[in-house]
This record gives C-alpha cells, structure tokens and sequence, in this order.
C-alpha cells in the first residue's frame, strides 16, 4: 500500500510541473494557425480549461497526500508485523500457560470428588440414595449404576494416573463387561477432573492412563494407543 501511495504522489507531482510546460507550447503553435479574433476567443476558453484541470490536479494530489498520511496513522506497519507476529506464534506464552495450569491441580481434591462421585453411584444402585442423592429407605435399585458395586475406589496418584481398585468378582466378568465398567469409572474421573481444570477436547477424547488393580493383584491396564481400551489379566483360579 505504501509503494502505490508513493507511485500516485510521483506521478501527481511530475504531471503538475510538466503540464504547464506541455500547455505552453501547444498553445503557442495552435495560435500560430489563427487569425485575431479566433485568437482572443481561444484564449479566454482554453485558459478557463487549463484553470480548471490545474485545480483538479492540486486538488488530487492533496487528497492522496492526507489519504496517505490517515492512513499510515490508522495501521502503522510496524505494529501490524508485530500483532501478527504475536497471534501467529505465542508458543512461550501458551507453553507456560498450559504447565501452569497441569501444575495447579490438586489431586487430593480431584480424588475427594471422585469419591462422592462414586458414593452416589453405588448409592443409587442398591437404592439406598433418591434421585438428590439423599438417604432413602424406600429407593428402588438402578441397574445403570450397578457397575459401581464391583469399583472400591478410583484415584489419581501425584503423577495424574488412575488407579481403579475393584472387587475380586471383577476378574471373573467378560472381557467387555470389564470394559464398561473400566469405562464408566473413568468417566466419573474426567467428571471431577473438569471440576478443577478446563480440559480441551483433545485431553478428554484422550483420557486417562489407568489401571486396576485389588490389593497386590494387577487386573489389567490401558492400551498405550488408546486409554480407553485395555490389556486384562488372564484370570487367576
């Protein structure tokens, strides 16, 4: 923009000086080809005309001189290189933002909510709990949350693993049986996780190392290419 800016006031400029010159001596020689009276009339119209463009020239040659000048204060290219500069690569900035925040969660938190979590779970499978999640002994049990029966407890260890403790029973379900199971636990994780740190769609999609374990005994643990799915061990009899 500044070169076109600088290319019209060249040109403005260099037909303003070279005009007048180029008026002078067309005129000199039309002249030349009249007689008296013819002469005195072309003089009065052909000076009004080159009054007129004369103006006509100034006056675009002010206009683009301020336009240029309004516009170089309204986006100074200096500034726009470096707002652009800073949008397009705000790496540091992002980097320490997002360690930040991975820093700031508070486990012990997260794994007290996941608790109360899981209490109301089990609650509502045996139906001890209303649909508040407040003592009953009137409550009807609800197989939907009947997967919490056999999961003691789901927490995250200081590193941002899950650990699943489930029952002995566990081990004798199908393999897709603990699958829900495991997944359903880890969905009540990622529900108090949110509670405490804004999680992108990336993170959720991704999920959770976890793994299952009851006392000493491993269970199984999550595939490394996909956390939501799992290695199982081989029943113990």
């Amino acid at each position: 923009m500044e070169g076109i800016i600088t290319a019209g006031l060249s040109a403005l400029f260099l037909a303003i000086i070279i005009y007048p010159i180029y008026r002078h001596f067309e005129k000199k020689k039309f002249l030349a080809r009249l007689d008296k009276s013819k002469h005195e009339k072309f003089l009065e119209i052909f000076g009004k005309r080159t009054k007129k463009i004369e103006f006509l020239l100034i006056a675009g040659l002010v206009i683009v001189e301020f336009g240029g000048i309004a516009l170089q204060k309204t986006n100074p290219p200096e500034k726009v290189k470096t707002e652009a500069t800073t949008k397009k690569s705000p790496t540091n900035k992002t980097t320490t933002e997002t360690k930040t925040t991975k820093e700031a969660v508070n486990y012990q938190e997260v794994n007290t909510r996941i608790a109360k979590y899981l209490e109301e779970d089990q609650g509502w499978a045996m139906g001890t709990l209303d649909n508040d999640g407040k003592p009953t002994e009137t409550g009807t049990p609800n197989d939907d949350y009947a997967w919490s029966i056999y999961v003691r407890s789901i927490e995250f260890d200081k590193t941002g693993q899950l650990n699943i403790s489930i029952t002995s029973d566990f081990q004798e379900f199908p393999e897709a049986e603990k699958t829900a199971i495991g997944n359903r636990a880890q969905g009540i994780a990622m529900a108090a996780m949110t509670d405490y740190k804004d999680m992108t769609p990336d993170e959720v999609q991704k999920g959770f190392y976890t793994t299952f374990t009851n006392g000493n005994y491993n269970y199984g643990h999550s595939r490394i290419l996909n956390y939501k799915t799992f290695k199982w061990a081989k029943p113990q009899h």
